[in-house]
């Protein structure tokens, strides 16, 4: 029994098949012709390469946020308001003075949602500790305690 290959060509838009005896093959064309078939079976499986739309070397499957390249799993983080390293969570781990009154909770601000709230701030009496000194509505150091219980 011969052995034979199917060669196939394309040519303006018909396909040739031509039979060749494999005997007829001179040296090492048959087991080019092998090799470069095995090759471009191969080729053809391989999984399509995943998107990335902001270049940072993340796709879209992994990165979350593919339209800004400093946002991507193992990004440090920094504080712009955007979770920068994939984790969920936006500017962890940071100083931010998130009342912009001068002070972060790490320099003491023990509510930086209200501004008028930090380290110095003038006590008032408003049922708040405004100056992050533990008390709430102390006497200003100075001034003597004139309440004697009366209205």
């Amino acid at each position: 029994m011969k052995n034979l290959v199917w060669l196939s060509a394309l040519c303006m838009g018909c396909i040739f098949r031509v039979e060749v005896p494999a005997d007829e093959w001179e040296g090492d064309e048959y087991d080019e012709y092998q090799e470069y078939q095995e090759t471009e079976d191969t080729n053809e499986t391989e999984e399509p390469a995943e998107e990335d739309y902001d270049g940072d070397g993340w796709g879209v499957e992994e990165d979350c946020d593919d339209d800004n390249a400093e946002a991507y799993p193992g990004a440090s983080e920094s504080q712009d308001g955007v979770d920068n390293d994939c984790d969920g969570l936006v500017d962890e781990g940071l100083l931010v003075d998130f009342d912009a009154d001068g002070y972060t909770e790490a320099e003491g601000d023990c509510n930086d949602d209200d501004a008028g709230v930090h380290p110095g701030a003038g006590d008032a009496d408003d049922g708040i500790d405004n100056d992050c000194d533990g008390l709430i509505d102390e006497l200003d150091a100075g001034t003597e305690d004139t309440d004697d219980g009366c209205p």
